[in-house]
C-alpha cells in the first residue's frame, strides 16, 4: 500500500520514472501528488508540467498543476490550470469550485490593493 505523504513513496516513484519510459506520464503525476502532500509545491509543479508535456490533454496533470500553483499562492495560474481541467471535463465540479475559489481570492486581493492606493 502506498501513502502519498512520505518521502519513501516519493523515492519509489522516482525509481519508477527512471526505470520505465512508458508510464512516465502517470508516474510523474503520482509523484507530484506525493510532493503536494509533503508541501513541496515547486517539485509537484515540475512533475505535473512534465506529464503535460508528454500529453497536453492529461486532465489529471492540469488539476495537479493547479494544486501546486495554489500551494505556491499563485492563484491566477492555479485558476488557469483548474479551468483547463474543467474545460476538458465539465463534470469535474471540484476543478470548477477550485477555479471559482481562486478567482474570488484574486478579486479580493485586487480590492485590497485598491484600498492601499
Amino acid at each position: 500500500v502506498f501513502f502519498f505523504n512520505d518521502t519513501a513513496t516519493t523515492e519509489i516513484y522516482t525509481e519508477q520514472i527512471v526505470g520505465s519510459v512508458r508510464c512516465v506520464q502517470e508516474t510523474d503525476t503520482n509523484r507530484a501528488l506525493c510532493y503536494l502532500k509533503l508541501n513541496q509545491f515547486e517539485k509537484a509543479l515540475v512533475d505535473a508540467q512534465k506529464s503535460l508535456k508528454i500529453n497536453p490533454k492529461w486532465i489529471k496533470g492540469y488539476f495537479i498543476e493547479g494544486e501546486a500553483y495554489k500551494g505556491l499562492k499563485d492563484y491566477a495560474e492555479a485558476a488557469t490550470s483548474y479551468f483547463q481541467t474543467y474545460s476538458k471535463d465539465t463534470s469535474n465540479t471540484e476543478a470548477k469550485n477550485k477555479m471559482d475559489a481562486c478567482v474570488k481570492i484574486i478579486r479580493s486581493q485586487q480590492a485590497l490593493s485598491l484600498i492601499h492606493i
